[in-house]
């Protein structure tokens, strides 16, 4: 049983729509059109994450120094303006 669907114009339009069969070509055409994608070696996925680890780590040392420096600087300060006013308790 066929229902008829044509009561709006787009209506009528949607029901003259047939599903089509594609080329059997068509795909390999596809397939064709898309660029191949180059395979990476294992030695360079490695390098990159020894890398990337790296600099991690570098950036946490930097990141630790500059915090020791800045309690250093800190606690210098504090000595200094105590040693200037001969006061025990700041």
């Amino acid at each position: 049983m066929e229902t008829n669907f044509t009561s709006e114009p787009w209506e009528q339009s949607l029901a003259q729509v047939r599903k089509v069969n594609p080329s059997p070509e068509l795909f390999k055409r596809i397939q064709n059109a898309i660029p191949t994608h180059e395979k990476v070696s294992n030695l360079t996925v490695w390098l990159v994450a020894a890398s990337l680890i790296a600099l991690v780590a570098v950036n946490f040392l930097i990141l630790q120094h500059k915090s020791a420096t800045a309690t250093e600087t800190k606690l210098k300060l504090v000595e200094s303006n105590l040693n200037q006013s001969n006061q025990l308790y700041y």
